[in-house]
């Protein structure tokens, strides 16, 4: 056989493959970064409803974001957020340019399960049946993307070596007084001199509407009058910006020094978010859902 007929055919069954399988998204849509605009683009739809979508080679089942964090991403309405394909030829598993070796292997419960092959890093899902002919493929969130979780995200903290049951609520207050809050902080104050081998947290919300750095600057100022003006120590206290509720909520928790961290509870999506700047306000789309702690 001529050696250019060889070397074209292979060059196709690696173009049709690599159509399938590929760590960089289905057909150059990437769940959480490709917009409607990208899927309409790259795949050739009309619209962007989830559902089904019919090509030629194959069928492919596509979400889309119907709202801000309603489907757990802090992603606009419109982004894709997943894919799942389906081959409508017959496909192996060997055909795939994957590297098994960075593949999960799961069992069904019965041996007529179809069994998956899992890259949770890339986000990667390929369901095959037992003879080896792939199922489906699902393009999913990768794991550098947690950031973008939402609303569980801030509940990713570490708890190494720590009694979650240590943490104890003691108060929480909204945008009241400056007066008022620090008789609030007195009484705080007082139970952290009373208990040693406690630290104070401090967690902060802005509101859906708010000032760039609100959240954080409310946190700081409570710290700061804690310590200058109750001599708490400096390192007993932690703020935390915790993300955004309907309006600016501040939540006292005291644990103990070998105790966790409070979990934040954020209750709006960052991307819902007005930030207020010389008297406009412009949607918050890109804010991270990590809480960051001081």
């Amino acid at each position: 056989m001529n050696s250019a007929i060889i070397t074209a055919g292979c060059v196709l069954i690696m173009l049709t493959t690599s159509d399938f399988c590929c760590a960089e998204g289905w057909r150059g849509v990437m769940p959480l970064h490709s917009t409607c605009e990208d899927a309409k683009r790259l795949l050739g739809i009309t619209k962007c409803d989830t559902g089904s979508y019919d090509f030629k080679d194959e069928r492919a089942f596509i979400w889309f974001s119907e709202k801000p964090c309603a489907d757990g991403w802090n992603v606009p309405v419109g982004t894709v957020t997943s894919i799942e394909v389906f081959p409508k030829k017959k496909l192996q598993l060997t055909d795939l340019n994957v590297d098994r070796r960075k593949l999960k292997k799961e069992e069904g419960q019965s041996a007529a399960d179809p069994i998956r092959y899992i890259d949770e890093n890339e986000g990667l899902i390929i369901t095959v049946y037992r003879d080896g002919e792939v199922k489906s493929i699902a393009y999913i969130p990768a794991a550098k993307d947690n950031h973008l979780r939402y609303p569980s995200s801030p509940t990713n903290q570490s708890r190494k070596g720590g009694d979650p049951h240590s943490i104890i609520k003691f108060d929480e207050y909204a945008n009241v007084a400056i007066n008022d809050e620090y008789k609030r902080l007195d009484d705080f104050a007082l139970l952290l001199q009373n208990e040693p081998n406690t630290r104070g947290f401090i967690i902060t919300y802005a509101g859906r509407r708010a000032r760039a750095g609100e959240a954080q600057a409310r946190a700081k100022r409570a710290k700061n009058y804690l310590v200058s003006t109750r001599n708490i120590e400096n390192a007993r206290i932690v703020t935390v910006d915790g993300g955004y509720r309907e309006e600016l909520t501040v939540e006292l928790f005291v644990s103990a020094k070998s105790g966790v961290a409070p979990t934040p509870s954020p209750t709006v999506c960052p991307s819902e978010v007005q930030i207020i700047k010389g008297g406009s306000a412009r949607n918050n789309h890109g804010r991270s859902t990590r809480p960051r702690y001081e």
